[in-house]
């Protein structure tokens, strides 16, 4: 049986992702710009210091965001994590694809076709964070 106290909205909570949803449009608002140089916070030290305090407040939002939407939302079933890694693996081999036109298939490579499906260490973040927070959901 489950107790119904889990199954309610926590509004706060709810506040919070709303939050942290408008902090990760700003951040990304924030990317329009060119990040300051060093010659940029001589010239304008006032505009360069805004940029990064603005930055700071709002590159925790994605982690927050997150977490919030995992605790809440993830519920794990095989079913749904094999849909997750079949997405992952879809749009995968469609860049693959789209490269492989835009490039005239030169330059292509199993080592780049695996960095490419797989990711290097940098890529598919966000993916391979949602997998962990998959994994530890349960416990």
């Amino acid at each position: 049986m489950v107790d119904s106290k889990l199954l309610q909205r926590n509004s706060s909570m709810e506040l919070l992702r709303i939050v942290s949803m408008l902090f990760i449009m700003g951040l990304h608002f924030l990317m329009v710009f060119d990040f300051p140089r060093y010659e940029d916070s001589i010239k304008a030290p006032l505009n360069t210091f805004v940029y990064f305090l603005l930055e700071s407040l709002t590159i925790i939002a994605v982690n927050v965001f997150v977490m919030l939407s995992g605790w809440f939302g993830i519920k794990p079933k095989k079913k749904s994590f094999c849909s997750l890694c079949f997405e992952v693996a879809f749009y995968g081999i469609m860049l693959f694809i789209i490269e492989a036109f835009l490039h005239n298939g030169q330059n292509i490579t199993i080592k780049g076709m695996k960095h490419l499906l797989l990711g290097g260490p940098d890529d598919f973040w966000f993916v391979k964070a949602y997998i962990l927070l998959y994994c530890l959901t349960p416990v």
